[in-house]
């Protein structure tokens, strides 16, 4: 979390307390009901370490698939994904981490993939969450329709994440482009390398407790995809976003 919303979260608790603004510091230490039931109860290690492992196979299954097949699909669910997030991220990842961030958990719901994590500062320290909607609008563009981020139940302007995230995105070799879909900003990833022989992504669906991703290989024509937002077809205009976007 940059310097930006470290002093944006600082000036909103000042508020709070300064103002008797019981109900704002009240929402900015409340836990989203789908991170608070992902470590409400610890599961079995046995089995958690299992799903873990579930989660690797299929990972590196869909890795090998992408590089040799002519058509790749995976499906991953909450618990693979969370059990995986559990146990090997920070004891073997722990350097993609950044400071300050522990226990992420993922959840699914109607489409939209939940996202929190325990954020602690010297400033502040709390659970800030996520909802996206993920989609390919068309072939090799990854959509993600950022639906809320927010600090307990606070919402965070979102103007110097969006500047972040493009330039890590450019960074890696890719193309980012932010645009509008109904107030939302939604994340458009182009990864067209210009290889006519190159993986195509086709589909990212979000489905009850599931994630799924497909796609083949060499261009298929640009058309819309059965991973597109349903709404897409009819209200996805694209729009760029102002430089002081806010989710509300």
């Amino acid at each position: 979390m940059t310097g930006k919303k470290i002093v944006l979260l600082a000036v909103v608790l000042l508020l709070a307390l300064g103002a008797g603004g019981g109900a704002v510091l009240w929402s900015l230490v409340q836990v989203p009901d789908f991170y608070q039931a992902a470590l409400a109860t610890p599961p079995d290690p046995v089995i958690q370490r299992k799903a873990a492992k579930t989660f690797v196979a299929r990972t590196v299954q869909l890795v090998e698939d992408i590089k040799h097949s002519d058509t790749w699909s995976q499906e991953f669910d909450g618990g693979q994904v969370n059990a995986w997030l559990a146990n090997e991220l920070h004891s073997k990842y722990a350097e993609l981490v950044p400071p300050g961030i522990r226990d992420p958990r993922v959840g699914f719901d109607d489409k939209f993939v939940l996202v929190g994590f325990y954020y602690e500062t010297e400033e502040w320290q709390g659970v800030v969450s996520l909802r996206l909607r993920p989609w390919v609008p068309k072939p090799n563009t990854l959509a993600i329709e950022i639906a809320s981020i927010r600090a307990g139940l606070v919402p965070i302007p979102l103007d110097s994440v969006l500047e972040e995230l493009s330039s890590q995105i450019e960074t890696d070799g890719w193309r980012a482009e932010w645009t509008q879909l109904e107030d939302n900003d939604v994340l458009l990833v182009h990864f067209d390398s210009g290889d006519k022989d190159q993986p195509v992504l086709e589909t990212v669906q979000v489905d009850g407790e599931t994630v799924r991703i497909s796609g083949s290989r060499g261009q298929r024509p640009k058309q819309q995809n059965e991973g597109a937002s349903p709404d897409s077809e009819s209200t996805f205009n694209i729009s760029r976003v102002s430089a002081q976007s806010v989710v509300k």
